[in-house]
């Protein structure tokens, strides 16, 4: 395990800031996950704690000791650090065993291969195979266990699931969380996925253009993120007009708690998922006709006209058994504190 420090990392190709004065703290033990856009600088910042690219300015510290700074630059084969790509890149002429043991230098590896496959949730019979006898969930895990194979003080994942089928990806991920704890590793993931950061980090990092805008607990990121523009970059956002005074805001939902004193004009975020269909008239209710839904199976997004044809459509989330029919009239009830943003901070 090791903690890691990135102090005003900045990097620039062609002209092109794509890293601007990022800093980080990454607690040893932990997964840290760094959520961008294409483009953001997330895997640029990765090849940067790799040692695979110098930094303009900045410095990156592993357990104290400086690897990158003003005249440093400890080589990627000093850093002690697994690397995990998005499509594996095993070698397609060795075996498998040959691919985890391939850092291991000279030796009889059976024994560590076998803890290894079996640390990733594969048998040992895989050892024998070949990289294209293999499915690529499975090339994956096998590239984690060969980037677990030195017992690496810090692993890095750059957007290791994004070529992966919805079905295997929920499986493949929960597998490499649980060979990361096994492994008692400090772990670094970037991914472009909001669902994959915030189910996978035990902190999550929004890097936008370049400059860490956020980095908090996923909870804390999702429930309370730091402007309009990250609401709506991390999930579904309602996003409506009041006016704020203390812990209350009244909006055309009626007067809602807030997450934090505010006053005057406001953005409220709401999440759709806090949004409850009651009976319409129920006391402290606001009447909406149910309009077109998107549904996903386990549950739907309902858009929902309100009785006032100047406002803006509203969204809530239910479970799909208990999705209304579409023009069914029902009251509107936001549950919980919601986050309001001056209106000046939104971000187009």
């Amino acid at each position: 395990m090791a903690s890691v420090d990135i102090s005003a990392i900045s990097k620039t190709f062609g002209g092109t800031l794509v890293l601007d004065r990022a800093s980080l703290s990454v607690a040893s033990g932990t997964l840290l996950a760094i959520l961008g856009a294409s483009g953001s600088g997330k895997t640029t910042l990765l090849r940067l704690i790799a040692g695979f690219e110098r930094a303009d300015a900045g410095s990156i510290t592993i357990d104290g000791v400086e690897v990158t700074g003003h005249s440093v630059h400890v080589p990627p084969e000093r850093r002690r650090i697994g690397y995990l790509a998005q499509e594996g890149a095993l070698f397609p002429h060795l075996s498998v065993a040959a691919n985890i043991a391939f850092g291991l230098g000279h030796g009889n590896h059976t024994a560590r291969v076998a803890e290894l496959l079996d640390m990733v949730g594969l048998p040992a019979g895989f050892a024998k195979r070949s990289p294209h006898q293999l499915s690529g969930g499975e090339q994956q895990r096998v590239a984690l266990a060969r980037a677990l194979a030195t017992s690496p003080r810090l692993v890095l994942l750059d957007e290791p699931f994004s070529a992966l089928d919805a079905a295997r990806r929920q499986d493949v991920r929960q597998t490499v969380a649980a060979a990361l704890k096994q492994a008692r590793a400090t772990a670094i993931l970037v991914t472009h996925d909001q669902a994959e950061a915030l189910s996978m980090g035990d902190q999550v990092a929004v890097l936008r253009n370049g400059v860490i805008v956020q980095h908090a607990a996923p909870a804390a990121l999702y429930h309370r993120p730091a402007d309009a523009g990250l609401a709506r970059f991390v999930g579904e956002a309602v996003l409506i007009d009041g006016i704020a005074d203390g812990m209350q805001a009244t909006c055309v939902l009626g007067t809602l708690d807030l997450a934090a004193p505010m006053r005057g004009p406001v953005h409220l975020m709401i999440r759709p998922e806090q949004i409850d269909l009651v009976p319409q008239g129920m006391t402290g209710s606001t009447p909406a006709r149910v309009g077109a839904a998107q549904y996903f199976g386990h549950d739907a997004l309902i858009e929902l006209h309100l009785a006032d044809p100047a406002a803006p459509p509203v969204y809530a989330r239910v479970f799909s058994h208990r999705l209304p029919p579409r023009d069914a009239k029902r009251g509107l009830v936001v549950a919980g504190p919601v986050t309001g943003f001056p209106k000046v901070t939104v971000v187009r």
